[in-house]
């Protein structure tokens, strides 16, 4: 069976490959037989639980030939196949295969979602919202986009049902889907990085991190980009702005192009590569919006977005060097 995720943003749904859910799949126990009698119901984000006309076409599908049904191994509830449980029942069938999930009661329900999200009958709009809600409840420290991508819905959803029904979170972190911890606040944070490090240049960088709450890759490259400005301010006024000009992406390209360093590595010309199908001049970033069919919009706009997370963590890492 493929996985697939499913974004729904407003101009339709889209779905795509979804290698993280085979990898999360991979994870769950082999299959094993179980005894029906075992099993409780699932904790489902579906308002209306069986579908009895599904129910009806998996009786005509011999049954090894349906997936396992996943199960929570502490509570022997299904987390996904209900209706493969129904439909063995109605077979007189008295054990099913099933893999089991080891994690904790809310991480079942978020990994129900997503199977139930991703494949047989897809959530409604409604179910997926509720299920948003329910896993904000469970996981508040999870960010907009981590949610979103487990429930098939976009961040901005995600986000308008956090304000509705849990406000702001008391901590201000939030778990990106990389597994990172990030500040809500980040701006207010960076900017006590500042004022920390105007107060007490010397002070070290793990110093002023723990005092801000930020990483200390934050503070080296706040510090990076005060010592960068020119020494000489007024006393209490803004820092001086760089006399020179940056250079344009063009003319960056170019310079790059010409150092022999990069010109002579497989790796450093795919990176030329890269940075040159990245640039485009003028109106011609207009000109490809304009042109995607509304259909596949959902879907760009997710690539546009996860290619430009993958930008910035190089431009942080080089940065940093």
């Amino acid at each position: 069976m493929i996985y697939t995720t499913v974004v729904t943003d407003g101009t339709g749904e889209h779905e795509t490959p979804d290698s993280a859910m085979r990898a999360e799949l991979a994870a769950l126990s082999a299959p094993s037989r179980i005894a029906i009698a075992e099993l409780r119901p699932a904790d489902s984000p579906r308002a209306n639980v069986q579908d009895d006309q599904h129910v009806r076409r998996l009786l005509d599908i011999s049954a090894d030939r349906l997936p396992p049904i996943v199960v929570h191994r502490a509570t022997r509830r299904v987390i996904d196949g209900m209706h493969r449980l129904t439909a063995a029942r109605l077979r007189g069938d008295s054990t099913i295969t099933a893999v089991f999930f080891d994690g904790s009661t809310a991480d079942a329900f978020v990994l129900g979602v997503r199977l139930n999200a991703r494949h047989g009958l897809p959530l409604s709009r409604a179910e997926r919202s509720a299920a948003a809600a329910k896993i904000i409840a469970s996981h508040p420290g999870w960010s907009d986009r981590m949610i979103a991508e487990a429930v098939g819905i976009s961040a901005k959803v995600v986000a308008a049902i956090r304000c509705r029904v849990a406000g702001e979170q008391p901590s201000g972190i939030r778990i990106g889907k990389d597994g990172r911890a990030r500040p809500v606040d980040g701006a207010r944070r960076r900017a006590l990085v500042e004022r920390l490090l105007a107060e007490d240049p010397g002070a070290s960088l793990r110093k002023v991190a723990r005092e801000a709450g930020v990483a200390v890759e934050t503070v080296r490259r706040i510090r990076a980009r005060s010592q960068a400005l020119p020494e000489a301010r007024e006393a209490g006024g803004a820092p001086q702005p760089r006399q020179e000009e940056p250079m344009t992406p063009a003319e960056a390209l170019r310079v790059l192009k010409n150092d022999p360093t990069l010109r002579f590595s497989e790796t450093s010309r795919t990176l030329l590569r890269l940075l040159d199908a990245g640039f485009s001049g003028g109106d011609s970033w207009q000109r490809m919006i304009d042109n995607v069919p509304q259909h596949c919009a959902g879907i760009v706009a997710g690539l546009a977005r996860q290619y430009s997370e993958a930008w910035m963590s190089v431009a942080d890492q080089l940065s940093e060097s």
